[in-house]
């Protein structure tokens, strides 16, 4: 299932609804490495590989995608800002398509851990999409996951294993197709909404209007 979810700034920069904060998904990335959750104890994963274009052949190079995920409670929200997630950041893909996102092991949420990405895709527009993570049998159970079968190899694009590697961190590859991301043509619209209410409001006002937050 896909949450049209959002994400809260770190702790250490700006608060939502103050002067100087700037929503997660509009955020600039210049590297196609991205950590989610930096400086957070727990188990850690690294989800690798590139974008493949819409032709499905060429790498997608230069593509700003936004990654989220719940936390190991299987929460995206804290409960001061119930509509913005917790974990968050934005990559742009390297030359030949590829990125690396670390993060924090995803609890379980209607279903296995799992992370959603979303992009601007050139001749498609807003479109998103998940992956759910499943370890192999060397790495059986995952963390607070311990229902959540092994399994052997993934079986679409929806789907990664994470292989445990010595240093203690789940890793996987995924090669992943943008050309089959899912059109969400109301999801602009709604980040829209969440950057006039927690970055644009109320202090840039002009003088004497309703400084009352948009609902």
């Amino acid at each position: 299932m896909l949450v049209l979810a959002t994400a809260v700034a770190a702790a250490s920069g700006p608060a939502p609804g103050t002067p100087g904060y700037v929503v997660p998904w509009n955020r600039s990335a210049t590297d196609s490495v991205v950590d989610l959750d930096p400086g957070a104890r727990g188990d850690r994963i690294e989800m690798s590989g590139k974008l493949v274009a819409p032709d499905g052949v060429s790498p997608m190079a230069g593509l700003e995608v936004y990654a989220y995920h719940a936390d190991a409670r299987g929460s995206y929200s804290d409960a001061k800002y119930p509509d913005l997630n917790r974990i968050s950041g934005v990559f742009r893909s390297g030359p030949g398509g590829g990125y690396v996102i670390r993060s924090t092991l995803p609890g379980m949420y209607e279903g296995p851990p799992h992370m959603h990405l979303d992009a601007d895709i050139p001749g498609k527009g807003r479109c998103v999409w998940f992956v759910s993570f499943n370890p192999d049998s060397a790495s059986w159970p995952l963390p607070g996951t311990l229902n959540l079968p092994p399994r052997l190899r993934a079986s679409d694009e929806h789907r990664a294993v994470l292989h445990r590697d010595p240093d203690g961190v789940y890793r996987t590859r995924r090669t992943l197709h943008v050309g089959d991301w899912f059109a969400s043509t109301t999801l602009d619209s709604f980040r829209t909404e969440l950057a006039r209410k927690y970055e644009r409001a109320p202090w840039r006002r002009r003088p004497g209007a309703d400084s009352s937050p948009p609902h």
